[in-house]
């Protein structure tokens, strides 16, 4: 299961105002919506750890007391980022380690009590921006009782999808079948729009190169195949329930 850590030590004294933590915390509410289908499916989770309530957005000023000030908007990111936070999420484990982290091509560091749980080793970290370490794109993490990793990491929307696959339509696949007469064969439809298909995407599993995914709305099965070999970018069209495998069909569903 692909996991994303919440990183705590990204929560780091950069605001000088509301306006700013609100700029910070839509960021990463943006992200949460886009990955709220894989999360619902449970192919994807949210790492919280607990020790970001102790951190400062604003010198002085915890985070809870930071979100807690901000204004109503619409959509209303301060309820957004509890909703996500307190039912959308799985908590790390409680043993804290002081820990480092430091970024190629980026003299400075940040360091900070998180979390040891081994999870966030193999986790993808969503941080937030607002100073150049927490920007980059890659970590380098050293705890005080265990070897040295690295991890990718995202601190804007952008900067996530590149950590995940990605849909790109295909001119070949039309929203209903159709005869290839030069290869006398036909074409399966793709009649998702963009948007509907990214989701589905999200929601997919990997098997023998390909993802597949169930759209439950449709009651319909699709197969996503790589466009480019050497990028995480995908094709996607419908297939029948017979041509994915029995082991597959349970999981899925």
């Amino acid at each position: 299961m692909r996991a994303f850590y919440i990183n705590p030590l990204s929560v780091n004294e950069q605001c000088h105002s509301e306006n700013e933590v609100f700029e910070l915390l839509n960021e990463l509410v943006v992200c949460f919506e886009y990955l709220l289908p894989a999360i619902t499916k449970r192919r994807t989770e949210l790492l919280y750890d607990s020790s970001i309530e102790s951190r400062q957005f604003i010198t002085d000023q915890y985070l809870i007391s930071s979100i807690n000030k901000l204004q109503k908007t619409d959509p209303d990111i301060k309820r957004l980022w509890f909703i996500y936070t307190k039912n959308r999420v799985v908590h790390v484990g409680s043993t804290l380690s002081q820990t480092t982290i430091t970024s190629g091509g980026c003299s400075g560091q940040i360091s900070g009590v998180i979390t040891n749980d081994e999870r966030i080793k193999q986790a993808k970290w969503l941080s937030f921006g607002g100073n150049p370490l927490s920007c980059m794109t890659r970590y380098n993490v050293s705890q005080s009782d265990s070897t040295d990793f690295d991890v990718d990491n995202a601190s804007t929307f952008d900067l996530l999808k590149n950590l995940l696959p990605l849909y790109e339509a295909s001119s070949k696949h039309r929203k209903v079948p159709y005869l290839d007469n030069e290869r006398k064969e036909w074409v399966a439809p793709m009649a998702l729009n963009p948007q509907e298909a990214q989701s589905l995407l999200l929601m997919s599993l990997k098997e023998n190169g390909d993802r597949w995914a169930f759209d439950e709305k449709q009651k319909k099965f699709y197969r996503f195949k790589l466009t480019h070999i050497d990028k995480a970018i995908y094709h996607g069209f419908e297939v029948n329930e017979s041509e994915i495998s029995q082991d597959l069909l349970k999981k899925l569903r």
